[in-house]
């Protein structure tokens, strides 16, 4: 199997995940939609580590498809933060640019294991 830490696009979940509880802290907001948002971005690399960990490539495979989904959940709620306001064009953007990387990583990665 896989050794999550080897794996690029868990390293960029990862990276992705501290950043937005940087951004959330500099934006002072801890309630409903940020709390859901560092949720779901942590989801991202511990569905991955997750799926490293089982037995079968569907296993695997499984979990990464939870992994995008959270991706897909991330991306649409920084779209709500920057929106409302809540978030600035300088975090935003970088964000909402790892997040459609990881999707996309996801989505090959995947596919690779088929």
């Amino acid at each position: 199997m896989h050794r999550y830490e080897d794996l690029v696009v868990w390293r960029m979940s990862v990276d992705l995940a501290v950043a937005i509880e940087a951004a959330s802290n500099r934006a002072r907001r801890t309630g409903g939609l940020f709390n859901q948002l560092r949720r779901a971005a942590v989801s991202i690399g511990s569905n991955i580590a997750e799926g490293c960990g089982r037995a079968t490539d569907n296993e695997f495979i499984h979990f990464l498809s939870i992994a995008r989904g959270s991706a897909a959940e991330v991306d649409t709620q920084l779209r709500i933060a920057f929106r409302s306001g809540h978030l600035s064009r300088a975090s935003f953007d970088p964000m909402l640019a790892s997040v459609q990387r990881i999707r996309w990583m996801l989505t090959a990665l995947m596919r690779a294991q088929t």
